[in-house]
């Protein structure tokens, strides 16, 4: 007789004398049987006491469905969260702006840009896939002790606590290094406010077994996650402007790098060996003479021997900046003309659409 036919036999002896279900699993499991023969046997019992098959399991396909919505939920808090961070440190290196670390071009449009995008897809789609979550938990109580939903769940407990280490070791050599600033000192509190946040939500909700976490501890977390993200967009939309505006000074943007190349190509025809001194006019010596968006020449003007004038007609205010590029290329809206001395060094346009 195998093991499994002798842990049978002794179910079947035990009930016949009035042992519960609860008593036999709790003694089997302390004697050293492990769960899963203990319940098979149980199983067998019942199956042979009313000739009635045990019901098929969930497929591989329940399987792979419940770890799609565990893992959609996971990569898109991870998104949103992330791309809030992204946009406070940005806020808050332009309100903070820190000496020690150089001018700066002000913000990158492009980079915001593209995290306002993924909170706006990134949210919602997290909330679809934990109200899936929550509502299959809800038919299946069992689930609540999924494998996939601990190993998820573990996976951003560890995460959080890692960035949590992290932010803290990187506080405390500042600290020892002397070089705490108020813009350092409030990154390290965005950071440790949203790694907090996520280990809180996993530790008190997802995280937790045997039962399910209470529908409100969801919804409150999902009240919080949304008012800080609605106040993260209005600064991000606040900050960057409208899209309307953004179109306006990417065609501004691209009207500085054309007045640029057209001064390379100018230096360029002046130091030829087909062309000595300065140009008379801008139409015979370089390819790039017309605005592209409305088609208006580009202007230049011949001042004396070692400068000249190049103008443009731009559709908003320049950005503000403290680098010298994005001070020297510093435009207002309308036309603007900018003095350049023959052979001088140019600084290269900045670009707040990286």
């Amino acid at each position: 007789m195998n093991n499994s036919a002798e842990v049978r036999a002794f179910i079947k002896a035990a009930k016949e004398k009035g042992a519960t279900d609860e008593f036999l699993v709790a003694m089997l499991r302390d004697k050293g049987w492990p769960a899963k023969d203990v319940y098979r046997a149980l199983a067998d019992e019942y199956v042979g006491q009313t000739g009635v098959a045990l019901p098929e399991p969930p497929g591989r396909l329940e399987a792979a469905r419940e770890a799609f919505f565990h893992l959609l939920a996971f990569a898109t808090l991870a998104t949103w969260v992330f791309s809030i961070g992204s946009i406070w440190f940005e806020l808050i290196e332009s309100w903070l702006p820190d000496p020690a670390a150089g001018q700066s071009d002000g913000f990158v449009i492009a980079s915001i840009s593209r995290q306002l995008a993924s909170i706006i897809v990134a949210f919602p789609a997290f909330i679809w896939a934990t109200r899936s979550i929550l509502r299959d938990q809800t038919e299946n109580p069992d689930k609540a002790e999924s494998a996939i939903r601990r190993w998820v769940s573990n996976i951003g407990l560890l995460l959080t606590a890692l960035v949590f280490i992290g932010d803290l070791i990187v506080f405390v050599t500042s600290l020892l290094e002397g070089e705490l600033t108020a813009r350092f000192v409030s990154r390290c509190l965005v950071v440790s406010v949203l790694a907090g946040a996520v280990f809180l939500y996993y530790s008190r909700g997802l995280g937790k077994s045997r039962t399910l976490p209470p529908m409100t501890w969801h919804r409150v977390f999902a009240g919080c996650a949304g008012a800080v993200m609605a106040l993260t967009l209005g600064f991000g939309f606040w900050s960057i402007g409208s899209p309307s505006s953004i179109r306006v000074l990417n065609e501004d943007n691209r009207r500085v790098r054309d007045l640029y190349n057209v001064t390379v190509q100018i230096e360029n025809k002046r130091y030829s060996r087909f062309f000595q001194g300065p140009p008379e006019n801008l139409a015979e010596l370089v390819s790039i003479a017309k605005d592209p968006l409305s088609g208006q020449a580009y202007e230049y003007h011949r001042l004396d021997g070692g400068h000249y004038q190049i103008c443009a007609v731009f559709g908003a205010k320049s950005p503000d900046a403290s680098s010298p590029s994005a001070l020297f290329w510093t435009h207002p809206a309308g036309r603007k003309c900018f003095d350049i001395s023959f052979g001088g060094v140019l600084p290269f346009p900045p670009n707040y659409f990286q």
